[in-house]
């Protein structure tokens, strides 16, 4: 499921660059709660923040979806 590939993902990103989950949020613009239900896997990023994402963090969409390594 591409959630569960999604939310590992960030989790990964966000560890990788030493990251707490307010000081992730903050970067992309957006609050630690929203973060942390998308890395649980309880909420689904929104094609905006995916983008987002992918801008502060120099990461692909596909990678960050799970659909490449």
């Amino acid at each position: 499921m591409i959630e569960d590939v999604s939310a590992k993902r960030l989790y990964e990103l966000r560890e990788k660059n030493g990251l707490s989950t307010r000081a992730a949020a903050e970067r992309i613009g957006t609050s630690s709660s929203v973060w942390n239900r998308w890395e649980n896997g309880k909420n689904r990023m929104t094609s905006f923040f995916i983008i987002q994402i992918c801008k502060e963090f120099g990461v692909s969409a596909d990678w960050l979806l799970g659909l490449t390594d």
